[in-house]
């Protein structure tokens, strides 16, 4: 038989395919046509935007080892059409994210394509400025934040891409970072916009003069100045009064007899209209007491409510005569809005000081010189965006040399209005003059600082991490019978009075949101840096918690962030006579609400609970604490 040359072998195959039988020139032998043995897709595999598309291709593979497109008599299917939808022709079209797998039949055989849509971005669907109100004294700043709400209802802090403007730059100016500055009495409307999307917002500010502050340097002469009052703090049992039968130098002194049992004695002297006192470079006065004493303890900058330029001389030692003592200023510049003039504490001990001629003084330098040294509690902090973290300004210590300063020319516990605070990174973390810390972006900082002309040695390592969680669900409800519970905070039964749920002694950087809101259900919110306080039956003895009958305490609390250790006390009857019971409640699970119910008896140390009037949290680090339903039960 003679050999087909390959044009007519071809030729002969789409006949035979048509059903059609061709003679071979002189041969009339059949050839057998090729079969289909199967087909393939190109790509096999491919990923698509929503809205894009893609062609697919295929070619059939036949039994004589040959393969070529096949362009008709094709059939397309998609599994997921709702994700990848596909035409006649083999165009698949992405609809949604997803997968989907695209299946190509042609003479009985199949292959498929496997096609992923990846979903689209969020788009940015509106701004929002914080804080809701602003309203600022000339010379004042506030730092705008600025929120994102996305597409999929998600939220963002934006730090980038967001430009601002002041309607009247004359009130106040805004900077690059949305940084308001007041310049002069009046309103602006600052507004932002999110260049890519045009998206704005914007914030009213208003901004008011500045109260000329009184410039007087006299606290006590005979007299309180004008303007100046006794105030004590916050559980102090105080008895202060003028006595002429005791002066100095021809005039009445300060009596104030420190109280022998129960709490403590204090308080401060403090001027209802700021003063202007950066002229001088000292506070001097005269002491003495009815025996010798070494335990007073003496300060400026504490407005009993503020403390922001607190400053103590610790431990004078007073005899029973008149002598001067002087407490220097840090850095008498940051004098120039002072209410707090002048404060002292002591007790329980048993006896009577008398103060005279209180006053601020400018001094020569061989009497006050500049302080030589400055040591700062300079702490580990991690926020997260738009979160704050107080830093503690105890042990700040600011030392002199001049040998008539008192406890040996050192100042304790000196405040961070004192200071000059730098962030090294003001886009992941800025901080205020009262050393309070905020997270802008994910990263981090440090934070140094300056006293006058002293660089202070060390800086705070900051870690910025995304925006913490917060509850989205409340605790459960009690459901113990009321007859067997004694409640401080909870809505299933009647609450017992409580005096403050952050007291005044507690760490300077702990503070409380009371209420935040869950669910529509008033909780409070703690931000735990060493511990917070809470009083009940302090002032009011009969408001105290007589927990003898009692076996447990329960406590819900939820954290984003919770330390390693949480510790919670109790107190019965505060004071020398103090009981006080400690519990480890270890770590707590994070992002969930932890019901505790703690018998009283693992509260060591605590041998009554007839008495109780405080209630302590303690946290060795950062946290943020969340807390709801506080009972005792049986």
């Amino acid at each position: 038989m003679r050999s087909i040359s390959p044009f007519r072998r071809t030729a002969l195959a789409l006949a035979i395919g048509a059903g059609l039988v061709l003679s071979a020139c002189d041969s009339t032998t059949e050839v057998e046509p090729p079969t289909l043995t199967g087909i393939t897709v190109s790509p096999t595999t491919a990923t698509l935007a929503i809205g894009a598309t893609q062609p697919l291709t295929v070619s059939g593979q036949f039994s004589d080892g040959t393969s070529s497109a096949i362009t008709t008599g094709v059939t397309f299917s998609s599994s997921q059409a709702s994700v990848a939808s596909v035409s006649g022709t083999g165009l698949v079209t992405a609809v949604a994210g997803g997968s989907a797998t695209i299946t190509a039949t042609s003479g009985g055989r199949t292959a498929t394509s496997t096609i992923t849509v990846t979903p689209a971005a969020p788009t940015l669907s509106s701004i929002a400025l914080t804080p809701a109100t602003v309203s600022l004294q000339v010379g004042a700043t506030q730092a705008l934040t600025v929120t994102g709400t996305f597409s999929d209802a998600t939220t963002s802090t934006l730090t980038s891409g967001v430009t601002f403007a002041s309607s009247a730059s004359g009130v106040a100016t805004v900077s690059t970072a949305g940084l308001i500055t007041a310049v002069s009495a009046g309103t602006t409307t600052i507004t932002a916009t999110h260049t890519a999307s045009t998206r704005t917002a914007t914030r009213e500010v208003t901004v008011t003069a500045a109260p000329a502050p009184a410039t007087g340097a006299e606290v006590f002469l005979g007299a309180y100045s004008s303007g100046v009052a006794f105030e004590g703090f916050d559980g102090a049992a105080n008895d202060v009064s003028i006595d002429a039968t005791t002066p100095y130098n021809g005039r009445s002194s300060i009596k104030a007899v420190i109280t022998a049992t129960g709490g403590y004695s204090g308080g401060a002297f403090v001027a209802a209209t700021p003063r202007n006192l950066s002229a001088y470079n000292a506070l001097t006065f005269w002491a003495r007491s009815n025996v010798p004493r070494a335990t007073l303890n003496v300060g400026v900058g504490n407005a009993v409510t503020t403390a922001g330029l607190n400053a103590e001389s610790l431990d004078i030692s007073l005899t029973t005569t008149f002598q001067k003592f002087i407490i220097p200023l840090p850095d008498p510049a940051k004098m120039v809005d002072v209410r707090g003039l002048f404060h002292f504490a002591d007790g329980p001990t048993n006896y009577t000081v008398w103060f005279a001629d209180v006053q601020y003084e400018l001094l020569p330098v061989s009497e006050v010189a500049a302080p030589t040294q400055a040591q700062v509690n300079w702490p580990t902090i991690t926020t997260g965006i738009g979160s704050s973290v107080q830093m503690a300004s105890a042990p700040n210590v600011v030392r002199f040399t001049t040998p008539v300063l008192p406890n040996g020319g050192a100042l304790t516990d000196v405040g961070w209005r004192w200071f000059t605070l730098t962030s090294s990174n003001p886009a992941v973390a800025t901080v205020d003059a009262d050393g309070r810390v905020t997270g802008v972006s994910a990263g981090s900082a440090t934070i140094t600082a300056t006293l006058g002309g002293l660089t202070v040695a060390g800086s705070a390592a900051v870690t910025v991490t995304a925006p913490l969680a917060v509850p989205t669900t409340i605790a459960p409800a009690p459901t113990r019978a009321a007859g067997d519970v004694i409640s401080l905070f909870t809505t299933a039964y009647t609450n017992r009075p409580v005096e403050t749920w952050r007291t005044s002694w507690s760490a300077g950087n702990s503070e409380l949101t009371d209420p935040f809101t869950v669910a529509g259900r008033d909780i409070k919110r703690y931000s735990l840096f060493n511990f917070v306080g809470v009083e009940f039956g302090i002032n009011t003895p009969a408001n105290a918690i007589n927990a003898s009958e009692m076996t447990h305490v329960h406590f819900d609390l939820w954290s984003p962030n919770p330390a390693a250790s949480l510790q919670i006390e109790l107190v019965h009857t505060p004071g020398p006579s103090a009981v006080i019971g400690r519990y480890q409640a270890g770590a707590l699970a994070a992002g969930q609400w932890v019901s505790l119910d703690i018998p009283l008896a693992s509260f060591t140390g605590l041998t009554s609970r007839s008495q109780l009037q405080q209630l302590l949290f303690v946290a060795g680090a950062p946290m943020v604490l969340y807390v709801d339903n506080i009972y005792f039960y049986k």
